[in-house]
């Protein structure tokens, strides 16, 4: 009977051997699988934020485009003011020497009929 009793004990114990190492397995293939879900779930969240970081530096560089093309377009208005302000005191000043050019050059004229009749008075006697 001790014969019997030893053989069931080995059995038992075999058994239990057993039935550790499926719980064992079991344990590890669970850890793997919480682990394969953590690295899903992990590559999920960066694509996911890596997308956002995407859509805000657009977001950020269409605000910025359109903030330096208003500031250009404020500068090009400012230059255009200057250069017609530049353009009226540039054909003020142009008529005012076309003026004292068309004196100067009567002022010659006058001057060589001058010339002209004093030659002449002056040739007569």
């Amino acid at each position: 009977e001790n014969t019997n009793l030893k053989a069931d004990l080995d059995r038992e114990r075999g058994v239990m051997r057993h039935l550790r190492r499926d719980h064992a397995a079991k344990i590890k293939q669970l850890q793997d699988q919480d682990q394969q879900n953590v690295s899903v779930k992990l590559e999920e969240t960066k694509n996911q934020l890596q997308q956002e970081k995407e859509r805000e530096v657009a977001k950020l560089r269409d605000s910025l485009t359109k903030e330096h093309n208003a500031e250009v377009q404020k500068l090009l208005r400012q230059k255009e003011n200057e250069i017609k302000q530049m353009q009226v005191v540039f054909n003020k000043e142009k008529s005012e020497l076309q003026a004292r050019l068309n004196a100067a050059q009567k002022g010659e004229a006058n001057t060589d009929r001058l010339h002209s009749i004093f030659e002449a008075a002056k040739s007569r006697l």
